[in-house]
């Protein structure tokens, strides 16, 4: 569906819900409602207008970000199996809205600390991820690239051969990635707040928020 509608209550019977829109892909759907069931549980007179423009318009950098490319990228510095989980249904979203006949393939370049729980997160993405190009963020903690290609072959998925060399810094894999990609593709870059930071600082020009009516 091209629109999200939240029913929230209060609570109380005496009270009426209220509903709206909302564009997908601007923020995850259940931070919403916590959000506004918060808000309909406060103290607060809420404008529904208002509060439709707001949500509508209000991004948080990094998180599901949609990217204004010919090429859709797509940032999120999810680094846990939940918020891996929420950005999987994104995708999925986002693949069951294709036209049968698109060859859509999803690639997603990763890079994490060693200290999270890697195997757990990666593993909520292996349904839409189609290829995997690790990646090695630059610091002591940073879990090394040859690695974490070692954990994704052990799970069964699709490993770049560029993800289990020793240059797999994330400006070399996008530079690599980006003239291979199909039209209908998309690219996601994933991981940690370290990962999506250097994409973004490598690629400012074209970090520019889409207008989410993917």
């Amino acid at each position: 569906p091209s629109q999200l509608t939240f029913s929230i209550h209060s609570g109380d019977a005496a009270q009426s819900s209220f509903e709206f829109e909302c564009q997908p892909h601007s923020l995850i759907s259940s931070n919403i409602a916590t959000a506004l069931q918060a808000l309909k549980l406060s103290p607060f007179q809420i404008n529904g207008k208002l509060l439709q423009t707001a949500l509508n318009k209000v991004r948080i950098t990094g998180r599901q970000q949609w990217l204004n490319t010919e090429i859709p990228i797509v940032l999120d510095v999810g680094h846990n199996p939940h918020a891996a989980a929420a950005l999987c249904q994104t995708l999925q979203n986002y693949r069951d809205q294709q036209p049968s006949n698109a060859r859509l393939t999803i690639h997603c370049v990763v890079a994490m600390l060693s200290d999270k729980a890697v195997e757990e997160t990666l593993i909520e993405l292996l349904p839409v991820v189609d290829r995997w190009y690790p990646a090695e963020i630059i610091g002591p903690r940073a879990l090394p690239a040859k690695a974490m290609a070692q954990q994704l072959t052990e799970m069964g998925a699709w490993v770049d051969a560029i993800g289990r060399g020793a240059a797999s810094t994330l400006n070399h894999l996008y530079d690599h990635l980006q003239p291979s990609c199909y039209k209908n593709d998309l690219i996601l870059v994933f991981g940690s707040f370290y990962t999506v930071a250097d994409v973004i600082q490598y690629c400012p020009l074209v970090t520019t928020q889409t207008d989410n009516n993917r």
